[in-house]
């Protein structure tokens, strides 16, 4: 899904792209002061290039007001400018699938919502070693989310 943020007062629309760690600005409309850092990047078909990084900026959500200084990659070979994980946690952006794909939606406060899909699959690891008083009081304090998938995670403390 795509959103727009501005970067230093310009509207750029990114692609929200949870498997890049770092932000991606590739637009040529908005010049960056560059850093003298730069950064290893390993793209989607896994070529490693040598990007620049940009001197901090002001990134900000239009919509909720949050505002972040960070330094983006630039990279002007990418087709498009890229939301990364970086800036989606700190702009409280999240993609979440709907019936046609996916959405990029904004959320309001730190939450993890769970939802009922047809399997659902839960790890723990414990040790051996762990004696059965922790493993009860482990699976009192994880069997109430367990049993309950259609309520916020946060809403259950």
């Amino acid at each position: 899904p795509f959103i727009t943020i501005n970067v230093q007062g310009q509207k750029v629309e990114f692609l929200c792209d949870s498997g890049a760690c770092r932000s991606v600005i590739s637009s040529s409309d908005v010049k960056l002061p560059r850093s003298r850092n730069s950064i290893l990047v390993k793209t989607a078909d896994g070529q490693i290039t040598r990007s620049s990084l940009s001197e901090p900026v002001l990134v900000d959500d239009p919509v909720t007001g949050l505002e972040r200084k960070i330094s983006l990659v630039i990279a002007p070979d990418s087709p498009l400018n890229l939301l990364g994980r970086d800036l989606m946690s700190m702009l409280k952006i999240s993609i979440v699938p709907i019936k046609d794909g996916m959405r990029a939606i904004r959320v309001a406060e730190d939450c993890c919502y769970l939802h009922d899909p047809t399997g659902v699959y839960y790890s723990l690891q414990v040790s051996v070693e762990a004696n059965l008083v922790e493993t009860e009081l482990i699976m009192k304090t994880l069997r109430p989310v367990l049993n309950n998938t259609a309520k916020p995670f946060s809403d259950r403390h």
